[in-house]
């Protein structure tokens, strides 16, 4: 999917810090951007949409051209799981702003505590 994405140097991804490497490799093999959001540790590693928010509005003014979202759900390396309200909040933001969500679910599986997996 990145690849079909990233088409100039301009082009960046929103990805969440921490994250696993095979983002910013990948961003920095196809020549994109890597554009780090912070999870909020103080909402057990919600993504705060005002991130994202902030990392768009910065690329645009720098001259990037953001192009999606990578949404890690359940998070690793944190094992976080985002909640329904959040999915849907980050789900609005990617319209409103024209952005793709890159969903990596891949660890779907190892859920541990009392959080459901959405």
């Amino acid at each position: 999917v990145l690849t079909a994405l990233i088409d100039s140097p301009r082009d960046a991804v929103l990805v969440p810090m921490p994250q696993y490497p095979i983002y910013s490799a990948l961003l920095s093999l196809l020549n994109g951007k890597m554009l780090g959001y912070h999870m909020d540790e103080e909402r057990d590693w919600a993504l705060d949409v005002s991130a994202l928010e902030d990392q768009v509005a910065l690329a645009r003014d720098q001259g990037l051209r953001p192009r999606a979202v990578v949404v890690i759900n359940p998070g690793n390396p944190v094992g976080n799981v985002l909640t329904q309200e959040n999915m849907n909040e980050i789900a609005h933001f990617c319209k409103k702003e024209g952005l793709i969500v890159l969903a990596d679910e891949v660890y779907q599986e190892n859920i541990y505590g009392e959080k459901p997996f959405v």
